[in-house]
């Protein structure tokens, strides 16, 4: 004697005895599960259909510190204001140039930490650049004085 349910809109036959029977069974309790889902967790359900809004998790795109930065130029001084106290610089490496403005609190310095006069910064000499950049204004803090041509990285020829 076969006997016909609706759950949910769906029509599940059942059988008393024999080989549907263990079948129905297990196909009533997953369509019980599916259905006791999705009324303890309406969104989840919602979900899947694309119903509904979603949740957001909340996420960090950047963490920024919103302070300055701070930074080292390397490379050779080209030009030296001292009216203007600004400091034009060529890069180590590359064609780029860089012109820094000279505060109060810029220490000059060698490598040291014997302290120079900003008169030691002749062009050709090469230099350290410690800056922190905030926006578009530099401040540098120090500049270091390297000696002779030490950026530049040419082999000596060997002594005979």
């Amino acid at each position: 004697m076969e006997s016909q349910v609706k759950t949910a809109g769906v029509k599940i036959e059942r059988r008393p005895s024999g080989q549907g029977a263990a079948s129905t069974t297990n196909l009533l309790l997953a369509l019980i599960f599916v259905a006791s889902t999705c009324t303890l967790f309406p969104s989840a359900g919602a979900a899947q259909q694309g119903q509904g809004t979603r949740s957001k998790l909340p996420v960090i795109n950047k963490i920024t510190s919103g302070g300055p930065t701070r930074a080292a130029f390397t490379g050779s001084v080209q030009s030296l204001n001292p009216k203007l106290k600004v400091l034009n610089v060529s890069a180590a490496r590359g064609q780029s140039t860089a012109i820094f403005p000279l505060g109060k609190k810029t220490k000059v310095a060698d490598i040291n930490g014997q302290k120079l006069k900003l008169a030691a910064l002749t062009p050709g000499t090469n230099v350290i650049i410690y800056y922190e950049q905030s926006d578009a204004r530099r401040t540098v803090e120090q500049i270091l004085v390297l000696p002779g041509n030490s950026l530049q990285t040419k082999k000596k020829p060997p002594s005979s």
